[in-house]
């Protein structure tokens, strides 16, 4: 996949991009990012093209066909971008999310095409081997999927349990090293949650109440 091309997205529209950067860092090192893309606005750009494709040949069945029914209106359809370092403490997750919704309300009101339907967001999963299980239990800091799916981020479980579908699938280590995971934390993955408006709106509401 064309991440650049993502990268060179995100970096387009900074009204609505939310990057968790360390204060006074001279190196401008980037700690995560919160970002919508709008699969319509850029549909032409061959990175969205990958993109759709490449989710088409993962999903099968049911998470299959509501990838589809989400695809026939692009332009109502947010592909968002959650990505953190491990190290990151998840209660910025709270502030992160409330930060874009407000970004994003702002945008619809200037009439910017930030107005979504439907969401398909993407987040790294990871099976454990048994005799790791309990030492990660300990860490705490990961939470499980109905799938038996270990996930980093503390939204992610959230967005499992309020999801119209999901679908999973294995990556290689060297595919997980480069966008910075590691393979210490079992079989790596990729999860892929699709949610509606309203689903979205839940979620959300329930990450607030999580955090509180």
């Amino acid at each position: 996949l064309d991440f650049s091309g993502l990268v060179e997205i995100i970096l387009g529209q900074p009204q609505v991009s939310v990057c968790l950067k360390v204060e006074d860092d001279d190196d401008d090192g980037v700690f995560g990012v919160l970002a919508p893309i709008n699969a319509g606005e850029h549909g032409k750009e061959e990175c969205i093209k990958q993109l759709r494709k490449y989710l088409l040949q993962k999903a099968s069945g049911k998470p299959r066909g509501v990838l589809n029914s989400f695809f026939e209106q692009p332009k109502s359809l947010c592909y968002l971008i959650n990505e953190r370092m491990v190290n990151v403490p998840p209660e910025l997750a709270g502030p992160l999310h409330q930060s874009l919704q407000a970004d994003v309300k702002e945008a619809v009101r200037r009439k910017e095409p930030f107005k979504f339907s439907n969401f398909v967001i993407i987040c790294k999963s990871y099976q454990l081997s048994m005799p790791t299980m309990a030492g990660k239990k300990k860490k705490a800091k990961k939470t499980s999927s109905a799938e038996g799916l270990m996930f980093v981020n503390i939204e992610d479980e959230v967005f499992s349990k309020n999801c119209q579908a999901q679908f999973s699938y294995p990556v290689s280590q060297e595919a997980e090293a480069e966008a910075g995971g590691s393979s210490e934390d079992g079989k790596a993955f990729r999860t892929v949650f699709l949610l509606t408006q309203e689903q979205m709106t839940q979620a959300w509401s329930e990450l607030r109440q999580v955090l509180a």
